[in-house]
């Protein structure tokens, strides 16, 4: 069943996602075609059940899998070597689909941290690496400031990729 679901699937993508289909929702522009064919991507996707929608879903957490490792964090690796530690105040972990961190670091740390860096947390329950996502930074009137960042925890690299705590 789930087998025949994903072939009918497969040819609705198809003929959404033709040439003549794109053009029609956007002839010229690159980066609405692109959201064009995400979006059409994730509806039927969502529109999936059981296995079929499983199976699906899996090869788009595969995608995201490579893309950090293989972009995101070689890329950081080859350009600036081994992630820095950061100390780290009010940690605060989030569950859901994937796990986020946020947390605090001293101002004095700005020039250390960006988005998309991967960095490690000086903290005992954080023993992942983490990629950042966001930031803000706030000072306090006597010029004292601290950032507060978001960040993906890269779930196991401590087990494959020997941590500064070692």
């Amino acid at each position: 069943m789930a087998k025949n679901e994903l072939a009918d699937a497969r040819k609705r993508l198809q003929k959404e996602l033709s040439s003549a289909s794109v053009d029609a929702h956007e002839p010229a522009l690159a980066l609405p075609r692109a959201k064009y064919r995400e979006q059409v991507t994730a509806d039927l996707v969502a529109s999936l059940s059981g296995k079929a929608r499983s199976y699906s879903e899996a090869f788009r957490k595969v995608d995201r899998l490579i893309t950090v490792a293989a972009s995101d964090v070689f890329g950081q690796l080859v350009a600036y070597g081994d992630p820095p530690v950061l100390p780290v105040s009010n940690l605060d972990l989030r569950g859901g689909e994937v796990t986020t961190v946020l947390f605090e670091v001293p101002d004095k740390f700005s020039l250390a941290v960006g988005c998309g860096n991967v960095v490690w947390l000086d903290d005992p329950l954080m023993t992942d690496a983490v990629q950042i996502g966001s930031l803000s930074m706030n000072w306090t009137s006597t010029g004292s400031g601290t950032l507060k960042l978001s960040a993906l925890v890269l779930d196991a690299t401590s087990d494959g990729w020997q941590p500064y705590r070692d």
